[in-house]
C-alpha cells in the first residue's frame, strides 16, 4: 500500500534534487588504505565471502575500480559513505590508489 500521494512524492524528489545539486564535490586520487570503511555490523549492505571473492577477482582482472566510491572528509580523514565493499576488495586485489568522490565535511 502506497501511503504517499504522487504529487507529494514529486515535491519530495524536487527538494532532494535541489539539495543534491547544491553540494560541492571533488574527485580526488587517494590511497585506498587511508579511507575508513564501515565494519560489517555498521554496513547496511551484506556481502557473502563468495561475493567478495568474485569482486576481488574482478578487480584483479580489471586492475581498477569501474565506479567511483563516495567518501566524506572529516577532520582531514576520509570515511567511506558508499563503496565500502569496493574499497575493501580493491585493497585485497592489490590496488593501492583510486579516484573517489569527496563530499565536503559540512554536509548535512
Amino acid at each position: 500500500m502506497d501511503l504517499m500521494p504522487n504529487r507529494k512524492k514529486k515535491k519530495v524528489a524536487e527538494i532532494v534534487d535541489s539539495k543534491l545539486r547544491s553540494i560541492s564535490t571533488t574527485i580526488r586520487r587517494v590511497r585506498l588504505k587511508d579511507i575508513r570503511i564501515l565494519d560489517n555490523d555498521e554496513n547496511a549492505r551484506y556481502m557473502t565471502s563468495e561475493q567478495m571473492r568474485v569482486l576481488v577477482d574482478n578487480l584483479k582482472r580489471d586492475g581498477n575500480l569501474t565506479s567511483v566510491p563516495l567518501v566524506i572528509e572529516k577532520e582531514k580523514k576520509l570515511e567511506a559513505v558508499s563503496g565500502n565493499h569496493r574499497i575493501q576488495a580493491a585493497v585485497e586485489a592489490g590496488i593501492e590508489e583510486a579516484e573517489v568522490m569527496v563530499l565536503p565535511p559540512d554536509i548535512s
